[in-house]
């Protein structure tokens, strides 16, 4: 079952995409230009496309399971035991996700693993959406650390 809680006032993501000349010429990097163009051309900017990502992110369908392990688990090897790459990560390892935004504009995503099925996404025109992202975790019973 997949349960979808979202505190929305209206926003957007802002992204800044890597230029293209900035990548390495390996095949990595050419992957890596084809999904920044990708990004670019679909950019979320509603709770629906951040709450699709989220779920191809889990089932495999934007990269593979393996992958997806790899990108939403710690490096305490890089001394970042609750960040992995590109996504902050709760130190019960209960959620991970990602959150940004710019002057007047703020985002968060956090996909919870425990309960499992729960996708919370807070958009606001406002610079911290840190408010209602803590009353979201906390009805679904995540402990927020301060």
């Amino acid at each position: 079952m997949i349960r979808f809680a979202a505190a929305v006032l209206v926003g957007l993501l802002p992204f800044l995409p890597v230029r293209a000349a900035e990548l390495p010429e390996t095949p990595a990097g050419q992957r890596l230009g084809e999904l920044l163009a990708l990004i670019d051309q679909a950019t979320p900017e509603t709770v629906g496309d951040l709450f699709n990502f989220a779920e191809a992110l889990k089932s495999g369908a934007l990269v593979s399971k393996t992958m997806a392990e790899t990108l939403t688990t710690g490096k305490p090897e890089l001394d970042s035991a609750h960040y992995g790459y590109g996504f902050g990560i709760h130190p019960e390892r209960v959620l991970y996700g990602h959150s940004g935004g710019f002057v007047g504009i703020s985002a968060n995503l956090d996909i919870v693993t425990e309960p499992e099925g729960w996708v919370i996404v807070v958009l606001a025109n406002d610079d911290s959406m840190r408010a209602p992202v803590i009353k979201s975790r906390q009805l679904i019973g995540v402990d927020v650390p301060e």
